[in-house]
């Protein structure tokens, strides 16, 4: 499978405006059920950081799964610190939430 070119964070950011005001965000087992519920964070605090975080410059590449991870960092609605690690789905309007801390 070939690489396709990782997005700019400017790019991260537009297309996840767009997810978010017309596709949807799913989230993995790990997420979910671990993460999420470790770190007392809801599908609000993780749509409000997807809105509102900044994307970072560094993306991961992986093999596994041939996709790029994208890294967003903010702050959660108590004001604490939140990172999400998420892949984006522009076929079909989708984010996938990986993990978050």
């Amino acid at each position: 499978m070939q690489r396709p070119p990782k997005l700019t964070a400017a790019e991260v950011k537009r297309k996840l405006l767009v997810i978010l005001e017309e596709g949807s965000v799913i989230y993995s087992w790990h997420c979910h059920e671990e993460s999420m519920v470790a770190r007392n964070v809801s599908a609000q605090d993780v749509e409000d950081l997807l809105e509102n975080g900044h994307p970072s410059e560094d993306a991961e590449w992986s093999e596994k799964d041939g996709n790029w991870k994208y890294r967003i960092e903010g702050i959660d609605v108590e004001g604490d610190k939140l990172s999400a690690i998420v892949v984006i789905f522009d076929s079909i309007l989708t984010v996938r939430v990986i993990t978050v801390f």
